[in-house]
């Protein structure tokens, strides 16, 4: 009874009536002082101790602190202190005292240090202690099961986090909502939305109740998997169901909507957010900004940039980036310049996905000298060159008749060690074919092994064009042969392209059997494989045949165009055959 709360407040009381309480009062207090100062003086002498820690430092220190053995209050306020600090080898070596001075060790040892896992992602030391509880026949409480869990979800181990919880559901612990907001926080961060789903549909089950926390977390799961209309389901949840709002449950559903190219769902969430009165901060701008660039809608894009400064927010390299990738996707390749141009003057360091949408932008307007001086504006200011900044700016080039300069890109992208993709491939051979190098465009072609690039529909018929355009028939034909034997099949473009060449060389026969052949890759020509064919019967003088191909055209309900007509009326006059014409 002498150490209860209750009786010191009595002695207290009864001060004033007898010197002798008094005296008894203050004899109950001082171990307690005494106890409490020895605390205070141990833990920074711990945590002074240099590292590598020796087991014979702490012990010394601690056994100076407490010369009789500490009792289990002692042990976790000790292990409490150091939790703070995140001191783990220290803690873990104050566990071994306390063990050794036969001070009943329980739960509350242990989850003081598991905190400190927590707290540092620690995952490893925190499944350690987990398994020594275990051999220590210490009863695992859900304190104890949702400082563990929390160690692996902030460690990114999201495999750990479910078999905690797993064993959890089958312990005497009950999962609470730390519980569910820690394991669906790490099924988020590992993008495994469907784990993230259906632990929160069991929560109502489980009489958990549902947090801002935790609709967050599984809105952001729906989000990175792109199930934007689940990040809506929920969203309408919190609502009917009362849960706060706040910015982050807003810029996940944005985010949501904007993944999908919903912009109107957006806008109407980002409107709903200003009625709401929550704070908007920069991600949200950036999220519905990015929302109008995948939806085409540039200008209201370029309308909520503008709304960043007026919100009295900052402007990053996201904001940036994402109103440049508006004005890139319709072609406003002038206002993507003006808007990289302007990064610097707001202190933002144009990142690679910045450069990277202005090339692109510029790539698309025609603008091949822009391209190239945003390029070389990348290598001055040591901004990162990766594939993407390479195949726009070859592109680019190879768009505008400067194939040499394409060359020389692609001859830079191997020295930096920077990986080639499909485009940058097909930019090389198109840019090759343009310059009548169509012994390089094949060497780039048939080199794609070596560059660990599968070759590809788009590849295959730039080489075949590359071909067609320096007269190379027989090289063109070979390869639409073997472009029919690999899985892509063949396409309409390579066809037209061998049929372009065949006509160009004057093999007729050879036209006409690849036209008779379209069928049977189920394809159907179109005017320019009819222009040529027809086309190759005219220079071959066969006028017959070029005339029921022009018949068959009509039939087919293919265009006719002037040069149709020209190749038809040329036919004619060559055959003798006006009266056709």
């Amino acid at each position: 009874m002498a150490g209860h709360p209750h009786n010191i407040r009595l002695a207290h009381s009864t001060c004033s009536q007898s010197p002798k309480h008094a005296t008894l009062g203050e004899v109950e207090v001082a171990p307690r002082v005494e106890k409490f100062d020895r605390i205070k003086s141990v833990l920074p002498r711990l945590l002074q101790l240099k590292a590598p820690l020796q087991s014979d430092s702490v012990f010394a220190a601690l056994d100076e602190a407490f010369p009789k053995s500490p009792d289990s209050r002692t042990g976790t306020q000790v292990l409490s202190g150091l939790a703070k600090t995140s001191a783990l080898d220290v803690s873990f070596l104050v566990l071994s005292w306390l063990e050794l001075t036969r001070c009943e060790l329980n739960c509350y040892h242990y989850t003081a240090i598991l905190n400190a896992c927590a707290r540092t992602s620690m995952w490893t030391k925190a499944l350690q202690l987990l398994s020594l509880m275990k051999q220590d026949k210490v009863e695992l409480d859900t304190v104890t099961f949702n400082a563990s869990i929390s160690a692996c979800e902030k460690g990114g181990e999201t495999e750990k986090a479910l078999q905690l919880f797993s064993e959890m559901t089958q312990s005497n612990a009950e999962p609470d909502t730390i519980t569910f907001s820690a394991v669906i926080s790490a099924s988020e961060k590992s993008g495994e939305w469907a784990k993230a789903w259906e632990l929160f549909s069991v929560m109502p089950q489980s009489k958990v109740e549902l947090d801002t926390i935790i609709f967050n977390a599984t809105i952001s799961a729906c989000e990175k998997a792109g199930e934007w209309q689940k990040s809506l389901l929920l969203f309408s949840g919190m609502t009917d169901n009362r849960v706060e709002l706040d910015a982050i449950t807003f810029n996940a559903a944005i985010s949501a909507c904007e993944k999908a190219s919903a912009w109107k769902q957006a806008l109407q969430l980002f409107k709903a957010m200003i009625q709401s009165k929550v704070q908007m901060d920069t991600i949200t701008f950036n999220a519905a900004i990015s929302s109008c660039a995948r939806g085409g809608e540039w200008e209201r894009a370029l309308l909520l940039f503008s709304l960043i400064s007026w919100s009295e927010l900052k402007f990053n390299a996201i904001s940036f980036s994402a109103v440049i990738s508006a004005c890139e996707k319709v072609q406003e390749w002038e206002k993507a310049f003006e808007l990289l141009l302007l990064m610097p003057r707001f202190k933002v360091e144009p990142s690679t996905i910045a450069f990277n949408a202005a090339i692109s932008a510029c790539e698309k307007g025609d603008c091949w000298e822009k391209a190239l001086q945003l390029f070389s504006a990348m290598a001055r200011t040591m901004v990162e060159l990766d594939t993407i900044t390479f195949n726009a700016t070859i592109s680019a080039c190879e768009k505008g008749g400067q194939w040499q300069k394409a060359l020389v890109l692609l001859s830079m992208m191997a020295e930096k060690e920077v990986r080639s993709s499909v485009i940058t491939i097909g930019a090389a051979i198109s840019a090759c074919g343009k310059g009548g190098r169509w012994e390089t465009a094949l060497q780039f072609f048939e080199g794609m092994t070596k560059c660990k690039v599968e070759p590809s529909t788009i590849t295959m018929s730039a080489a075949i064009s590359a071909c067609q355009k320096s007269g190379e028939w027989e090289q063109a034909l070979r390869l639409l042969s073997a472009m029919a034997q690999t899985k892509m099949g063949s396409n309409m473009f390579a066809f037209n392209s061998v049929i372009s060449a065949c006509e160009t060389a004057g093999e007729w026969e050879r036209a006409l059997h690849l036209f008779s052949v379209i069928p049977r890759n189920t394809l159907e020509s179109d005017a320019t494989t009819f222009n040529a064919t027809i086309s190759a019967c005219e220079k071959g003088g066969e006028w017959e045949k070029a005339l029921q191909l022009f018949s068959l055209m009509h039939r087919s309900n293919v265009e006719l165009d002037t040069i149709t007509v020209s190749a038809a009326i040329s036919a004619c006059e060559k055959g003798s055959g006006w009266e056709q014409a």
